[in-house]
Order: structure tokens, then C-alpha cells, then sequence
């Protein structure tokens, strides 16, 4: 099935950025004699890649969390931290806690369950 003439020169410029990229990849991991099964994997490495972007840990971590548990996390802190200077109703305040520390459980949990 031929292409028409954009079509072709996107697929061969695709296609060269591919090669090259996986000759640099290759050479680079395996030196100069590298086996058959690493080139396959390296091209496929390339080829796969290629249009997906990186994300950093904290992206990724800060995607993946709900902002409940941000904003409990942070309740959690605060009322730990008045617990800890206030020492005539510290068991009030840590029970404040508890309850802001399960919220972040909770929280996490369905985070970690709604993932795929």
C-alpha cells in the first residue's frame, strides 16, 4: 500500500530518528559488538518511547494522592504539634490526631486501590 508524500516522508523521518537514536542508545550500553537480542531491545527500547515523557517521582506522587490526604497530612501535623506544647489536654489533641492520621490511611488506601 503505497503512501502519499507527506505520509512517506513522516513515516521515513520517524523512522531514521529511530535508527539513529538506537545506534547512540546501543553503542553506548553495549559498546561496539553488541548481540542481536540487545539491538532488538534497544530499537524496541527507542521505538516504544518514543512521545512518552518522563515524569518526575514527585509528579507522579503528587498525581497519584488525593488532595484529602495532603490536607489531612497537614491537620495531622498541626494538631500533633499543639499537642505536643500543650501538656494539661495533650490526650484531646492527640486524639484529634488519631482521627486525621486515619483520614491520610484512608485516603491513601483508595488511591492505591483506584490505580490501575
Amino acid at each position: 500500500m503505497p503512501f502519499d508524500a507527506q505520509a512517506q516522508n513522516l513515516l521515513d523521518t520517524h523512522i531514521t530518528r529511530v535508527k539513529t537514536q538506537s545506534e547512540s542508545q546501543i553503542q553506548s550500553a553495549h559498546g561496539d559488538n553488541p548481540t542481536s537480542s540487545q539491538i532488538l531491545q534497544g530499537v524496541t527500547d527507542v521505538a516504544c518511547a518514543q512521545g512518552i515523557t518522563q515524569k518526575s517521582f514527585l509528579r507522579s506522587t503528587l498525581e497519584s494522592v488525593p488532595g484529602i490526604a495532603f490536607v489531612a497530612a497537614v491537620m495531622a501535623i498541626v494538631f500533633g504539634v499543639l499537642a505536643y506544647f500543650d501538656s494539661t489536654t495533650r490526650t484531646q489533641w492527640l486524639d484529634i490526631v488519631k482521627i486525621f492520621a486515619g483520614a491520610v490511611v484512608g485516603s491513601a488506601g483508595t488511591a492505591a486501590v483506584r490505580r490501575p
